[in-house]
């Protein structure tokens, strides 16, 4: 009950482009193989789901590049809602303006057996200025929940790190 009395538009005001930002500085903190959040990560897909060490490390470089995909997810953003300041403004479309705004909360079920996933669906969720809420699969809680820390790493009051709650 305490994630539904969570403010749903708190990312609203956030410009995407610092949402984007926000998430890339993420990623940066991925690609170093000497981060702490990045190493306990690979341990625990090692020790816990029986990964290789080569495994763990190409998981965790895939969470960096996604996370790093800046770029791409603008465009992502323009290609699928027309416009990609149609989340920030009102953009004019032929004879009128529109502007896109986010549903409110949205859950994610995280399915276990593709890690990658539960990043994407995060961060298609954070791009579309929502309340996200992450249930876990039993499979792997690891991946959504080391991403949401690290968010906490970067700056536990940023609107992206609020954002992002992780359930199991």
């Amino acid at each position: 009950s305490r994630l539904l009395g969570l403010k749903k538009d708190i990312l609203l005001g956030v410009p995407l482009q610092e949402i984007l930002s926000f998430i890339s500085r993420a990623g940066l903190a991925w690609s170093s193989a000497e981060n702490t959040r990045r190493r306990l990560y690979v341990r625990q897909l090692i020790s816990h789901l029986g990964y290789s060490q080569s495994m763990a490390e190409l998981e965790a470089d895939m969470i960096a590049v996604v996370l790093r995909s800046g770029a791409r997810h603008s465009d992502a953003v323009h290609l699928e809602l027309g416009n990609r300041y149609i989340l920030d403004d009102w953009v004019r479309q032929d004879e009128c303006y529109v502007r896109a705004f986010p549903v409110g909360r949205v859950l994610h079920l995280v399915p276990g057996n593709v890690p990658i996933a539960a990043v994407t669906l995060i961060v298609r969720g954070l791009l579309t200025k929502n309340l996200n809420i992450v249930k876990l699969s039993a499979a792997d809680i690891f991946t959504a929940t080391a991403l949401a820390q690290s968010f906490v790493d970067l700056d536990p009051q940023h609107p992206v790190t609020r954002a992002c709650n992780v359930v199991y």
